[in-house]
């Protein structure tokens, strides 16, 4: 099968409706005393955000959500900063892409308190990696312990910059072994920005879709060696 990207204008266009592309969206439950996706776009873009089926706006920016199956594996050369930080837990980011491992950033305090610090990045079909003292996990559900998915994405729909995605982490796997008050489904312990970088020619750099068709074999890596410790 061949993957090919879409177009940032392809994607824009695919994702201009309220409704799931799939029916199997990761569920998101926010925790009442910490930041929900409304209060993140808020503090990035001002204004009050309302949200309308899966997909927020402030009647300036909206942000539609990405189907799960097309934020997995991403192609193209990105500039990657971290906005916020919502977990006890250690926060850092890094990426793998044809066996390569690179780290990136690390949340540099709590909330909205990080720095300005951003990294470029180029991606070949590579997935996005969040570690820290909780464990690792991948922007690829089978890459991860136990096997679900720990990273939804928003897409910035503007015409007036380069496409930006936001990234939302859950740090927690599923476990009985939790302890009460533990959130596993409320992707906010660790939020990023991805910014196309503003390079010639083509191909623009988006998700790739139906990335779950890809596989191990196009990343060269195992799936213990993304679950494992890396760094």
């Amino acid at each position: 099968m061949n993957i090919k990207s879409l177009s940032a204008a392809t994607i824009g266009m695919s994702l201009g409706v309220s409704t799931p592309l799939h029916a199997d969206l990761t569920s998101l439950n926010p925790n009442v005393e910490e930041a929900s996706p409304a209060d993140v776009f808020s503090h990035l873009y001002g204004g009050s955000f309302t949200q309308s089926g899966l997909d927020y706006t402030n009647q300036t920016v909206t942000l539609r959500r990405v189907s799960d199956d097309k934020d997995q594996f991403w192609t193209g050369t990105f500039n990657a900063r971290i906005v916020g930080r919502f977990s006890d837990f250690s926060q850092s980011l890094g990426s793998l892409s044809r066996g390569k491992y690179q780290d990136l950033l690390e949340a540099s305090g709590f909330g909205f308190d990080q720095t300005d610090e951003e990294k470029i990045v180029t991606l070949d079909q590579g997935v996005w990696v969040r570690f820290g003292d909780s464990g690792t996990h991948s922007s690829a559900p089978q890459y991860n312990e136990d096997g679900r998915d720990h990273m939804i994405t928003y897409y910035v729909e503007r015409t007036d910059a380069s496409p930006v995605w936001i990234l939302f982490w859950e740090d927690l796997d599923l476990d009985s072994s939790l302890t009460k008050g533990r959130s596993v489904s409320d992707f906010n312990d660790l939020v990023v920005m991805v910014r196309e970088t503003e390079l010639p020619g083509p191909p623009i750099a988006v998700p790739l879709p139906g990335a779950f068709l890809v596989g191990l074999a196009a990343l060269g890596i195992s799936g213990w060696a993304i679950r494992k410790r890396l760094i």
